[in-house]
């Protein structure tokens, strides 16, 4: 089957997000990483644990303030 000039164009539309979407994966990747050596792992978890007490709040952000 012949590829039409418009299914061509798509296809390399296609071709490129796929492209971005790759380059972009590996970016967040690697900037987690870096977030990640960045924050100490007992204060990563304190708030964790914090946030985890927090979400059985109701109705509530567990980032708001609690009166």
């Amino acid at each position: 089957m012949v590829e039409t000039r418009a299914q061509a164009m798509a296809n390399e539309r296609l071709d490129k997000l796929e492209e971005n979407m790759k380059t972009l994966s590996l970016q967040l990747t690697d900037l987690c990483s870096q977030v990640g050596q960045l924050i100490p792992k007992d204060k990563e978890q304190a708030h964790e644990e914090t946030y985890n007490v927090n979400e059985y709040n109701e109705g509530e952000s567990s980032h708001s303030a609690h009166v």
